[in-house]
């Protein structure tokens, strides 16, 4: 008891592939945010200043609303009211 079977450790390596391949993706659609969201560069700092605002709540935010309407000082209209 506390020994993993074969079978057990080739499903948790198979797993352990998985979450590596899910991070690869994850770093590859960062790179292409960050690259499209270039020009709101002064947008992403200021949702980095709000409490929580880190990189992947910014890059969320950017990809979801897009640059142009990030950087507009209009408000974003969300289903719980304006943000």
């Amino acid at each position: 008891m506390g020994l993993m079977q074969p079978h057990q450790r080739f499903v948790v390596a198979k797993i352990l592939e998985h979450i590596d391949a899910l991070d690869a993706i994850i770093g590859e659609l960062s790179e292409e945010i960050q690259r499209r969201t270039a020009p709101a560069k002064e947008a992403s700092e200021r949702l980095r200043a709000i409490p929580g605002g880190k990189d992947r709540t910014t890059e969320a935010i950017l990809a979801e609303v897009g640059p142009s309407r990030a950087s507009s000082r209009r408000r974003i209209i969300s289903p719980r009211g304006p943000v």
